[in-house]
């Protein structure tokens, strides 16, 4: 039915597709899947929580207000790459700073009850620096929230490529030199286990209903600080 209309509207619709930040039932829906895989059970336990990566603030703001926060306990650190999103977060009940991921958080020693990177890691320009500094900034017992690509082979980083490219063509951004380093879950997953975290959950994104869904292969994985 799409592909019989015009190209404006075929172009406005992948927009919207592209963009759901813009549409509170996205964010409504992927937050009633975080809290029903994952969070529920800590439900009560989170005093603040830490989104690196927020955009626009929307999935943030759920995500603090589902664990029933105050707003002065929901922040975002928004990363260089997102700078086009820096002065235009639409969600004004979270405290917003800025990162360009080549320093240490803007946050004290064992200070956050969760933090979590919602397909944020593979654009970091120092894994290990922020890895390290997740560490630094969770408490004892602390969660760490992962979404990201289980990139096993070139040819799962080639998909994620695609997704990207296709991403920022709709956006209208060029010179686009390079979409993310991607790896594989068991990689991630040795790097995050050697900074103090043990792995307490996992699973493929329930967002899509099997692998042929999920081309890019998407998974959330949860961490505790030991």
């Amino acid at each position: 039915n799409l592909l019989k209309k015009k190209d404006s509207q075929i172009y406005k619709a992948l927009r919207d597709l592209k963009t759901p930040y813009k549409n509170p039932y996205y964010f409504t829906k992927i937050n009633s899947q975080i809290r029903k895989c994952i969070l529920s059970r800590y439900n009560g336990k989170i005093k603040n929580y830490l989104d690196v990566g927020c955009l626009t603030g929307h999935k943030t703001s759920l995500t603090g207000k589902y664990l029933g926060l105050k707003k002065e306990n929901i922040y975002c650190l928004n990363l260089e790459h997102d700078k086009d999103f820096h002065n235009n977060v639409l969600v004004k009940d979270i405290i917003v700073k800025n990162y360009s991921g080549k320093e240490k958080f803007p946050f004290k020693d064992n200070f956050f009850s969760l933090l979590s990177y919602d397909m944020v890691l593979h654009h970091v320009e120092d894994l290990d620096l922020v890895l390290k500094e997740s560490n630094r900034v969770l408490k004892k017992g602390g969660l760490l929230l992962i979404r990201e690509h289980d990139a096993r082979t070139d040819f799962d980083k080639i998909l994620c490529d695609i997704q990207h490219l296709f991403f920022h063509s709709l956006e209208e951004i060029n010179k686009i030199k390079h979409t993310g380093e991607y790896i594989s879950w068991l990689d991630l997953n040795y790097k995050i286990t050697n900074y103090g975290f043990i792995l307490k959950n996992h699973l493929v994104d329930p967002v899509y209903k099997n692998n042929l869904q999920n081309a890019s292969r998407s998974y959330f994985s949860l961490y505790m600080k030991v």
